[in-house]
């Protein structure tokens, strides 16, 4: 289950030395996953380690497919193909800090994972 994002203004009103005021405001998007399934793969493996990782993470399966890494918003950060070449294993590295889905199918069989970078 995916819920919208929660936006939040937030005003900051401040005084310098010589007595002049400016204000600003921030618009703040948060979201959660909450009831989210992750791995619905039956009877086959698929490992993401370490999770949370400092920005280094390796995905293993135990089948070929094709993933995406998405962020929060939805926006895809990159492509991976697990397969018989490598193994049916790759590291991953390049993103930045913040909180990423690795989704992806096989066959009718669906994959979410969330991963943490630190």
């Amino acid at each position: 289950m995916w819920r919208l994002p929660r936006i939040q203004l937030h005003t900051v009103v401040g005084t310098d030395a010589n007595g002049c005021e400016g204000t600003a405001t921030v618009q703040v998007r948060t979201s959660s996953c909450i009831g989210l399934k992750e791995n619905n793969l039956n009877n086959n493996t698929f490992v993401v380690y370490p999770n949370p990782s400092n920005g280094e993470f390796t995905i293993e399966s135990d089948a070929a497919m094709n993933l995406r890494i998405v962020d929060e918003l939805g926006r895809e950060m990159k492509t991976i193909s697990i397969k018989e070449s490598n193994a049916f294993e790759t590291k991953v590295s390049g993103l930045l800090p913040g909180v990423y889905f690795i989704v992806g199918e096989k066959g009718d069989q669906k994959i979410h994972q969330k991963i943490i970078i630190q």
